[in-house]
């Protein structure tokens, strides 16, 4: 294979020359100089590109070769196609173009992939593009992007800057399959960019997200993290407070100065707002207290009598994040009532005055128990539905605080009941009625009204009964801080699904079909952090982790 160092200008490309892995190189052509700084790693070849020159360029490393096959993360690619990691517009939730997850191409051949990948699109202002071209033979990856696309509806303006930089990565894996690629890809991520744990759930967790990573296009941080490649260029508040939790503070900081004050102004998020101040401060960080004083605010509309209700908003449904369930305006939800008690405990750590009293509060969120029927409802009004999450303020309250909220023996009795019907080979169901069936369209529905968007939904997927790996291992974990063991068993189980349907975890699992959806989802990342600290609290030994490395 034959490696090219390209620089493109508004005029059209500039070839340097061929690129060498193994030394440094100095290059000087039609005005610009180009070095290249080459470190070689344990299992991989890390490649700094820098240029100077008075013309804005970006800079594209292309690999020519004789035969093989190609592909990006996705897979197989059998004809020429352009790839990118951004629309460039956070309203843009189509996303009519072909994207990828991974800035990254590969050619197998001889039973081997040579895979080259950059590092984040932040650190190129989100313009990372990839084209793979099997009819001439060559694939590469570039910082920017000259506007050419290939495919979808989205046109792009060129994008050139100064002084370019570019890091690339190359590596040679064995892998079998396309689900083996995609570990090894993330393990070299994280061997590159990350904290280098030499665990393989911590390279999933970690790169997952850093390939997530972002310029804020909006502006009110520098960065911020994407829920998944499915969603435009937008952070959402409570995705992103689960996946900051994988990164070091200087970009957890970015992501929560990201949360402008419309991201958190609806449903529970300013609930979540509150808690991740806490959260960042233990970490060394700044929280903001403009805006947490706002977050108060919001919250402040929809407190009655100690509990949180869902409130007068335009629509009956969005209320949590189970977002296609509608509730009455007067509703509890388990979930936000538990979440409402750690933002108390939260303001309160950060000496902010806050008008409610914790402890009226915890006991609201413990009277939502059905002690008759052995579980915590959905909400004080849908009794009919149990649910995974009930439980997530309660965990989230010993994770911070070292404080459980629910009595052992109510949590004990909501899983073992919930588990035992909800339980399907695909994972756990995240609501279903109380003999396990799957919900109706009357059950997701308020005042006679239900979501259109469960129109074009179906039984087993997405709201309507999916499994979701985030809510399915924050549900065992509250399980297992109350002394139900099993849950360590069930939390391995249902990894396992996960990796063995797509070589990553998904939002969710179609319980019916076994078909996972939204690869890389980012807020999954959060059990390696919060299982971590279980173990720093001496609560659990190193079995789980050590049962993940052998599933991956």
């Amino acid at each position: 294979m034959i490696y090219r160092l390209i620089i493109e200008t508004k005029q059209g490309e500039i070839v340097c020359g061929s690129l060498d892995f193994k030394r440094n190189q100095r290059f000087e052509s039609s005005g610009f100089v180009v070095e290249t700084v080459t470190q070689v790693n344990g299992g991989y070849t890390r490649l700094e590109i820098s240029v100077r020159g008075k013309e804005k360029a970006f800079i594209t490393v292309r690999a020519e070769y004789d035969s093989g096959e190609l592909f990006t993360f996705s897979g197989k690619k059998e004809k020429y196609g352009v790839f990118r990691q951004s629309p460039h517009d956070v309203w843009d939730h189509v996303i009519a173009t072909p994207k990828e997850a991974v800035p990254m191409v590969a050619l197998y051949k001889d039973s081997e992939y040579t895979v080259l990948f950059s590092d984040n699109p932040a650190k190129y202002d989100n313009y990372t593009v990839q084209i793979v071209s099997p009819e001439e033979k060559y694939m590469q990856i570039s910082s920017g992007d000259n506007g050419k696309i290939s495919g979808g509806e989205l046109t792009f303006a060129p994008y050139y800057v100064q002084n370019p930089r570019f890091t690339v990565i190359l590596f040679k894996s064995k892998a079998t399959s396309l689900l083996e690629l995609r570990k090894d890809i993330f393990y070299k991520i994280d061997a590159a960019f990350g904290e280098k744990k030499l665990s393989k759930f911590h390279a999933i967790c970690f790169s997952s997200n850093y390939m997530h990573y972002r310029c804020n296009e909006m502006g009110s941080s520098k960065c911020w993290v994407v829920p998944g490649i499915d969603y435009c260029n937008k952070q959402y508040p409570r995705d992103a407070f689960w996946q900051s939790m994988i990164f070091p503070l200087e970009m957890e900081q970015e992501c929560y100065d990201g949360v402008y004050k419309g991201r958190y102004r609806y449903a529970e998020n300013a609930l979540i707002f509150l808690i991740w101040s806490y959260r960042l401060k233990k970490k060394g960080g700044r929280p903001d207290e403009e805006r947490i004083n706002d977050a108060i605010e919001y919250i402040s509309a929809h407190v009655k009598n100690g509990t949180y209700i869902t409130g007068e908003e335009e629509k009956l449904a969005y209320r949590s994040w189970y977002d296609l369930c509608s509730f009455e305006n007067d509703d509890v939800v388990s979930y936000n009532q538990g979440l409402f008690v750690v933002a108390i405990m939260a303001a309160k750590a950060l000496g902010i005055n806050i008008p409610f009293d914790e402890k009226e509060a915890n006991k609201r969120y413990n009277e939502l128990f059905n002690v008759e029927k052995g579980y915590f409802p959905l909400s004080m009004k849908k009794t009919q539905i149990l649910s995974l999450d009930p439980t997530v303020g309660d965990l989230l309250a010993y994770f911070l605080f070292d404080k459980k909220l629910l009595k052992d023996k109510n949590v004990v009795a909501h899983y073992r009941k919930t588990f035992q019907v909800s339980n399907t080979v695909y994972g756990a169901k995240i609501t279903c009625r109380e003999n396990g069936e799957y919900c109706t369209l009357d059950d997701y529905s308020a005042y006679g009204e239900y979501d259109c968007g469960l129109e074009h939904a179906t039984k087993g997927d997405y709201s309507w009964g999916g499994s979701y790996y985030l809510y399915e291992m924050l549900f065992h974990m509250a399980a297992y801080i109350h002394g139900e063991k099993q849950a360590e068993d069930n939390m391995i189980e249902r990894s396992a699904i996960d990796f063995r349907v797509g070589g990553t975890y998904f939002e969710h699992i179609n319980t019916v079909t076994g078909r996972g959806n939204k690869p890389n989802q980012g807020w999954n990342c959060c059990v390696y952090p919060i299982w971590q600290k279980m173990i720093e609290k001496g609560m659990a030994d190193e079995r789980f982790f050590l049962e993940m490395e052998k599933i991956l």
